[in-house]
């Protein structure tokens, strides 16, 4: 027989097994499947643990994880009405990408101008180092295509070319990002005028089609909220910065600053 016979073989058995469990226990699937996996490693981990130490503590608690695994179901999930099989991402602005694998991340701000405006400032794209964390250059090479160049803290040189693939005037601009797995697949940004004259809301959304590590991070107990919070943190960042520029003309910025006390410098353009 076959390695890849006997691999196949083994993944059939493990869905019957959590099958069988679930028709005996009655109880659904509520956990994702990075926290499944989790469980039944952390589970195996201390059951071995109590096994060859004789803890009692570590045997229990390593059944439970195991039965959790096994099975799909988690009970405090379960009294706070939490379903992590049909939203395994530990905040609402994180999704799944809608008839396709991987997700997306996605913020809003209300901003003191004309969607108009917004639209215009944002379809600039040579004025994006203004607003947009770490890039320090924008060139357009056609009428819907660009080339950044960005530089991180620790110096690294990232360089990635964009397509505009769709856009609405006032409205919406969604572009593609072109050789830089690092980054994004695509995205958007929409602009909807806010109920009594009150501004625009910004809608911010990126979508990552092709980031399995990602989002199996973020599917994950602990890891996923700190991968969720770094994810939502970019784009709350480039959304607040975008809102400063349009509205003030500058982005705020300590940058050379001895201490956080003193005055901001601001980044004009």
């Amino acid at each position: 027989m076959s390695s890849e016979q006997s691999s196949n073989r083994a993944i059939v058995n493990i869905r019957d097994i959590r099958e069988t469990l679930q028709r005996v226990t009655g109880k659904p699937t509520n956990i994702s499947q990075g926290e499944r996996l989790g469980s039944l490693v952390g589970g195996g981990l201390l059951t071995l643990f109590g096994l060859t130490k004789g803890s009692l503590a570590s045997l229990l608690l390593g059944g439970a994880l195991l039965y959790r695994g096994a099975t799909g179901h988690s009970v405090l999930y379960d009294r706070l009405h939490v379903n992590r099989a049909e939203h395994p991402f530990p905040s609402s602005n994180v999704s799944k990408l809608p008839g396709r694998a991987g997700f997306r991340v996605h913020r809003a701000m209300t901003i003191q101008a004309s969607p108009e405006q917004l639209y215009d400032t944002w379809r600039d794209v040579e004025r994006a180092p203004a607003y947009m964390p770490m890039v320090q250059e924008v060139r357009k090479t056609g009428e819907k295509s660009s080339h950044w160049l960005a530089k991180r803290p620790q110096g690294q040189r990232l360089e990635w070319d964009i397509e505009i693939v769709r856009e609405e005037p006032g409205r919406l601009i969604e572009w593609r990002v072109l050789n830089n797995p690092m980054l994004e697949d695509s995205g958007r940004v929409r602009f909807i005028a806010a109920p009594g004259g009150r501004g625009t809301i910004a809608i911010l959304e990126m979508d990552f089609a092709h980031h399995r590590k990602l989002q199996t991070a973020l599917e994950m107990p602990l890891l996923g909220r700190a991968t969720d919070i770094m994810l939502e943190t970019q784009a709350a960042e480039i959304l607040h910065r975008f809102k400063s520029l349009v509205e003030a003309g500058e982005v705020p910025t300590i940058k050379g600053q001895p201490t956080g006390k003193q005055a901001e410098e601001g980044v004009r353009v």
